[in-house]
Protein backbone atom coordinates (compact mmCIF):
# COMPACT_ATOMS: atom_id res chain seq x y z
CA UNK A 1 0.00 0.00 0.00
CA UNK A 2 0.94 3.49 -0.49
CA UNK A 3 2.83 5.48 2.24
CA UNK A 4 1.34 8.59 1.67
CA UNK A 5 -2.06 6.50 1.46
CA UNK A 6 -1.43 5.27 5.06
CA UNK A 7 -0.98 8.49 6.08
CA UNK A 8 -4.49 9.65 4.98
CA UNK A 9 -5.71 6.74 6.10
CA UNK A 10 -4.25 7.42 9.62
CA UNK A 11 -5.55 11.10 9.74
CA UNK A 12 -8.97 9.73 8.67
CA UNK A 13 -9.66 7.51 11.47
CA UNK A 14 -8.25 10.27 13.62
CA UNK A 15 -11.25 12.35 12.84
CA UNK A 16 -13.58 9.52 13.57
CA UNK A 17 -12.26 8.50 16.93
CA UNK A 18 -10.64 11.57 18.71
CA UNK A 19 -12.44 14.09 20.10
CA UNK A 20 -11.02 18.06 18.59
CA UNK A 21 -8.13 18.79 20.47
CA UNK A 22 -4.85 20.37 19.61
CA UNK A 23 -1.91 19.71 17.33
CA UNK A 24 1.59 21.15 17.94
CA UNK A 25 4.06 21.56 15.14
CA UNK A 26 7.71 21.86 16.04
CA UNK A 27 9.51 25.08 14.69
CA UNK A 28 12.59 22.88 14.50
CA UNK A 29 11.27 20.67 11.71
CA UNK A 30 11.38 23.20 9.33
CA UNK A 31 14.53 22.78 8.42
CA UNK A 32 16.00 23.91 5.07
CA UNK A 33 16.86 20.32 3.63
CA UNK A 34 13.21 19.68 4.10
CA UNK A 35 11.27 19.16 0.45
CA UNK A 36 8.81 21.02 -0.66
CA UNK A 37 6.74 17.89 -1.33
CA UNK A 38 7.03 17.16 2.02
CA UNK A 39 6.19 20.92 3.28
CA UNK A 40 3.46 20.35 1.35
CA UNK A 41 2.01 16.91 2.54
CA UNK A 42 2.62 18.46 6.63
CA UNK A 43 0.83 22.00 5.74
CA UNK A 44 -1.75 19.62 4.14
CA UNK A 45 -2.11 17.44 6.77
CA UNK A 46 -2.49 20.62 9.01
CA UNK A 47 -5.12 22.32 7.44
CA UNK A 48 -7.24 18.70 7.87
CA UNK A 49 -6.74 18.87 11.79
CA UNK A 50 -7.83 22.28 11.84
CA UNK A 51 -10.92 22.16 9.97
CA UNK A 52 -12.03 19.05 11.82
CA UNK A 53 -11.81 21.41 15.16
CA UNK A 54 -8.53 20.96 16.01
CA UNK A 55 -6.38 23.62 17.54
CA UNK A 56 -3.35 23.98 15.46
CA UNK A 57 -0.49 25.84 17.52
CA UNK A 58 3.70 26.52 16.29
CA UNK A 59 5.81 25.56 19.40
CA UNK A 60 9.19 24.96 19.74
CA UNK A 61 11.68 22.54 20.71
CA UNK A 62 14.84 23.62 21.23
CA UNK A 63 16.14 20.34 22.30
CA UNK A 64 15.44 18.85 18.84
CA UNK A 65 19.40 18.30 17.83
CA UNK A 66 19.83 15.77 20.62
CA UNK A 67 17.04 13.44 19.88
CA UNK A 68 19.39 10.95 17.61
CA UNK A 69 22.03 10.82 20.89
CA UNK A 70 19.00 10.05 23.35
CA UNK A 71 17.92 7.84 21.02
CA UNK A 72 20.99 5.87 20.55
CA UNK A 73 21.52 6.32 24.67
CA UNK A 74 18.16 4.74 25.08
CA UNK A 75 18.49 1.89 22.25
CA UNK A 76 21.63 0.53 24.47
CA UNK A 77 20.42 0.52 27.64
CA UNK A 78 17.06 -1.35 26.34
CA UNK A 79 19.39 -3.68 24.79
CA UNK A 80 21.69 -4.33 27.93
CA UNK A 81 18.85 -4.60 30.30
CA UNK A 82 16.83 -7.05 28.03
CA UNK A 83 19.96 -8.92 26.79
CA UNK A 84 21.06 -9.35 30.92
CA UNK A 85 18.61 -12.04 31.09
CA UNK A 86 20.79 -14.56 29.12
CA UNK A 87 22.93 -15.38 31.33
CA UNK A 88 23.23 -18.83 31.02
CA UNK A 89 21.56 -19.59 34.94
CA UNK A 90 18.31 -20.79 33.35
CA UNK A 91 17.24 -21.21 29.76
CA UNK A 92 19.83 -20.88 26.58
CA UNK A 93 23.44 -22.22 26.20
CA UNK A 94 25.37 -22.68 29.38
CA UNK A 95 28.98 -22.98 29.47
CA UNK A 96 31.03 -25.75 31.02
CA UNK A 97 33.23 -23.33 33.71
CA UNK A 98 31.00 -23.06 37.03
CA UNK A 99 34.06 -21.81 39.31
CA UNK A 100 31.43 -19.13 40.34
CA UNK A 101 28.00 -17.35 39.34
CA UNK A 102 30.32 -14.68 38.39
CA UNK A 103 32.71 -16.72 35.85
CA UNK A 104 29.92 -18.87 34.79
CA UNK A 105 27.72 -15.82 33.54
CA UNK A 106 30.82 -14.47 32.02
CA UNK A 107 32.09 -17.64 29.91
CA UNK A 108 28.50 -18.31 29.33
CA UNK A 109 28.20 -14.56 27.39
CA UNK A 110 31.89 -15.17 25.74
CA UNK A 111 30.82 -18.60 24.39
CA UNK A 112 27.42 -18.03 23.34
CA UNK A 113 27.33 -14.00 22.05
CA UNK A 114 29.81 -12.26 19.38
CA UNK A 115 31.55 -9.53 20.17
CA UNK A 116 28.45 -6.47 18.78
CA UNK A 117 26.30 -8.29 21.14
CA UNK A 118 28.46 -8.45 24.10
CA UNK A 119 29.74 -4.93 23.87
CA UNK A 120 25.81 -3.94 23.67
CA UNK A 121 25.05 -6.35 27.09
CA UNK A 122 28.21 -4.44 28.78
Amino acid sequence: MNPMKCGWLFIAFCFLLLPPSSLSLSQEYHTAGLSSETLAVWSKAADLFERAGAKVMEVSLPHTSYSIVCYHVLCAAEVASNMARFDGLEYGHRSSAEQSTEALIAATRREGFNDVVRGRIL
